[in-house]
């Protein structure tokens, strides 16, 4: 298969791409891939979420309060930004909070922040301010499950990430098994199908997405689908090569 190489330092710079799907789909080790090849900026924006419901709570506000907590998600300081040689990390001003937000305390509270329609459009202000901040500089990829519906509809290139239940179920699976965790693969099964009902309302394919699906892809395949994609959509950006 063919490789494609970028042919200026950032292929992106002044445009922004989005990469939706269901969970484990995939969508995110896709952003991930683009984002180092192409020296893109990258918003996981599922971290924001997590961000809000950390600060919020380390400073003392009560996630119920909408009143209190919109404010405060506006201006919180908050940067994605790429981190040793394959991570991504969420950042408050100049320390990593990737550790902080992901703990139980944030599991048990992040419902109240993502449900909330004044919080969740804050989060959207924040999401496509991020956008805006960086597309100049260096392009910027989002990834989510409504990115190219409600955050930055005016993107580039939209892809929509999908796969059988059954074969993501594998790929959570997988990631359990690989940290040590002890579960059987009908748990993980049925979770995914939970997860993927109650996600659905917020779980948007553009009509003018591109459709990539894993169920008999790799994540190889997948990139270079992806950037085949790009290379139509901005031929003067990438070449070709062996």
């Amino acid at each position: 298969m063919r490789r494609m190489s970028a042919s200026i330092n950032h292929p992106l710079k002044n445009y922004v791409i989005t990469i939706d799907g269901p969970s484990s789909s995939g969508k995110g080790t896709l952003a991930k891939r683009l984002a180092k090849r192409l020296r893109a900026k990258y918003l996981d924006t599922g971290t924001i979420y997590r961000t809000a419901t950390y600060l919020t709570l380390k400073n003392g506000i009560d996630v119920h309060d909408v009143p209190q907590v919109v404010p405060f998600v506006s201006d919180m300081d908050f940067d994605f930004r790429h981190v040793g040689k394959n991570e991504f990390e969420a950042f408050s001003g100049e320390e990593s909070i990737e550790k902080f937000i992901r703990t139980p305390e944030v599991d048990a509270n992040v419902h109240y922040i993502a449900t909330q329609s004044a919080i969740r459009q804050a989060l959207l202000e924040r999401q496509t301010g991020f956008a805006e901040q960086w597309k100049d500089s260096y392009g910027v990829i989002l990834d989510g499950r409504d990115t190219g519906a409600r955050i930055y509809p005016q993107a580039i290139a939209k892809f929509f990430v999908v796969g059988d239940a059954k074969v993501r179920a594998e790929r959570r699976f997988a990631q359990h098994c690989d940290m040590g965790k002890e579960i059987d693969f009908e748990t993980v099964y049925q979770d995914m199908l939970y997860r993927d009902k109650k996600d659905a309302p917020n779980t948007i394919q553009t009509p003018d997405a591109f459709v990539l699906d894993v169920t008999k892809n790799d994540a190889d395949a997948i990139e270079q689908m992806a950037l085949k994609v790009l290379a139509e959509k901005l031929p003067e950006r990438f070449s070709e090569v062996a």
